[in-house]
């Protein structure tokens, strides 16, 4: 609480103290030099007398001084206290606009929180989507491996089928062959038969044992046939079965593609909405970023302020050692 109990000689003597040291003799400077005792008004109307009493003791010209000094301090004062308006109006403004960013930052890390919460959530889905869609990639590799293996194997089945239909189809060239010439035999021994019965009548005899060879060997062609048929016939049912083996075998292989597939897609739709919270993210930091931009401009704009105060301050004080008389 100020002190109002001081004397005119004790305002004297400070205002005396502040010339001697070079120093305007203002209200608030004088008041310091008291220890920050005493009322303004009763300073002003002490130093008001000072001046007075010093004026007539110079005359006109110190009276003049006096006037000029007197304005003087009344247009720092003034100006002092518009400052300080100022510098109150600036201070509340850049409250409330602190706290207003400061609500506005505490919601937004809120939602930040909340934000990141949900993106480990979806990283932690989108891990599960992977390791399902590894395990999988790893089904889907061994059917193709195995797809592979009886498709081999159906290769194989069929060239061993050939082989057998190539070695079938010269057994009967050979047998048509053998058939076709018997035949021309028949045709050449029943055209000379008449003319060369007799003379050749040996020769019928050793052709009907060579017939009856050829005979045997053709019961034993038609029996290699019959056993190649039945050979073409299994090999034909292996065929089948083996088809109806791979058919299933690319069944299970599309459903694993279409589960791939669907996998993928689940797991783009996740990588999307992760995009979408990094964005909202990025937004976020990007307007706290401008918030922060914000009240470091308005703090530059209160320490410009502060700064014009000073230095005018200070051009008054240098106007009042001006002025003050010599």
């Amino acid at each position: 609480m100020a002190n109002s109990g001081i004397t005119k000689f004790q305002v004297q003597q400070a205002r005396d103290s502040l010339l001697a040291k070079g120093q305007h003799p203002s209200i608030d400077a004088v008041r310091v030099a008291l220890g920050n005792t005493g009322s303004k008004a009763t300073i002003h109307r002490y130093l008001k007398e000072l001046n007075e009493e010093s004026a007539s003791r110079l005359g006109k010209k110190a009276a003049t001084s006096d006037a000029i000094n007197h304005l003087v301090e009344s247009l720092a004062s003034q100006l002092q206290q518009e400052a300080q308006q100022v510098v109150d109006d600036y201070q509340a403004r850049h409250t409330i606009t602190y706290n207003e960013l400061k609500s506005r930052i505490d919601q937004q890390a809120q939602q930040l929180m909340v934000a990141t919460a949900t993106i480990d959530q979806i990283q932690s889905q989108l891990s599960d989507s992977q390791q399902a869609y590894n395990a999988l990639t790893l089904d889907h590799q061994a059917l193709r491996i195995e797809a592979e293996r009886l498709k081999q194997q159906l290769a194989d089945k069929d060239i061993q089928l050939n082989d057998k239909e190539v070695h079938l189809r010269n057994l009967e060239e050979k047998y048509q062959h053998a058939r076709d010439n018997l035949e021309h035999f028949r045709s050449s021994v029943k055209d000379q038969r008449d003319q060369e019965q007799r003379r050749h009548e040996h020769q019928i005899q050793q052709l009907q044992g060579e017939l009856r060879l050829l005979n045997q060997t053709l019961s034993l062609k038609q029996t290699d046939i019959t056993q190649l048929n039945k050979d073409n016939a299994q090999l034909t049912t292996q065929l089948a079965d083996t088809r109806r083996e791979l058919q299933q075998v690319e069944q299970r292989r599309q459903a694993s593609e279409r589960t791939a597939q669907e996998t993928l897609t689940a797991m783009a739709l996740l990588e999307q909405d992760n995009q979408r919270r990094k964005s909202t993210i990025e937004d976020l930091n990007r307007i706290v970023d401008e918030l922060e931009a914000k009240l470091s401009d308005t703090t530059s704009s209160l320490v410009s302020v502060r700064t014009e105060l000073t230095v005018k301050n200070q051009l008054f004080e240098t106007l009042g050692q001006s002025l003050r008389p010599q």
